[in-house]
């Protein structure tokens, strides 16, 4: 992989997570002179408004705020740590979108790499109601071997979720990952949302399944000096998937 420019991570959505984050990218450097390490610049504004499936129509001023403070600094390569705001790609300015790696794409990219399985997708229940990964160009890919929730666990993960957002709780949404794995007998859980991010790290030792986390994939990719180049071939594949529909 060629080397990268200085990465951007738009964060704040929420702040524990893209802190994470970062302390991710930096985790997977371990062993390498301190001065190779990749170049990063975190914004993290938590007074971001939720992102949710009537909130669709226009990019909210703080998040804006912060993707062009990124541009400013001479990004070239931007994560945003938050999978619903990826629903937003659309509306956002071709500068922004085209340095955007998205978290979405690797997720996707990531799952059809593996081995065939019943994965159980792990997101908001925001997410679920937006449609975000059904509406994936590459969703026809991985559909069928990914299993949801009806929306009343969905809701009990989104509560889940805010409890480690909030309060930094991780209990409630471990009870709701042991009940879900049995329930739906599945063989792997796909990473949908940076707290569930935050959550694996944590405690992966007690999930006896295979975790598939876009958020580490890119973590990686990161501390590799290859974010450019993931992005670019990303991107030119989402761009020729989307003629294709």
């Amino acid at each position: 992989m060629r080397d990268q420019g200085l990465v951007g991570v738009l964060g704040g959505m929420g702040p524990i997570a893209s802190a994470e984050f970062v302390r991710t990218v930096y985790e997977h450097c371990a062993g390498e002179r301190e001065q190779d390490f990749p170049a990063l610049s975190l914004h993290s504004d938590p007074a971001v408004p939720a992102r949710t499936a009537d909130s669709l129509d226009r990019v909210p001023a703080e998040l804006a705020r912060g993707l062009w403070s990124l541009v400013d600094q001479g990004c070239s390569t931007i994560v945003m740590c938050c999978m619903t705001a990826h629903r937003l790609l659309p509306l956002f300015d071709p500068e922004i979108r085209d340095r955007v790696l998205s978290v979405l794409d690797v997720l996707v990219d990531e799952i059809t790499r593996r081995p065939a399985g019943r994965r159980l997708l792990l997101c908001s229940s925001d997410s679920r109601e937006m449609g975000l990964f059904e509406g994936h160009p590459g969703w026809a890919s991985i559909g069928p071997s990914t299993v949801l929730t009806d929306m009343a666990q969905a809701r009990r993960l989104q509560d889940a979720i805010q409890d480690i957002k909030e309060r930094h709780r991780f209990a409630p949404a471990m009870r709701w990952l042991t009940e879900n794995i049995e329930r739906h007998a599945v063989s792997s859980l796909i990473v949908g949302c940076s707290e569930i991010h935050v959550l694996v790290k944590r405690h992966a030792a007690e999930l006896d399944v295979e975790i598939v986390d876009p958020f580490d994939t890119l973590a990686r990719a990161i501390a590799g000096h290859g974010a450019d180049e993931l992005r670019i071939r990303l991107n030119e594949r989402s761009t020729h998937a989307h003629r294709l529909r």
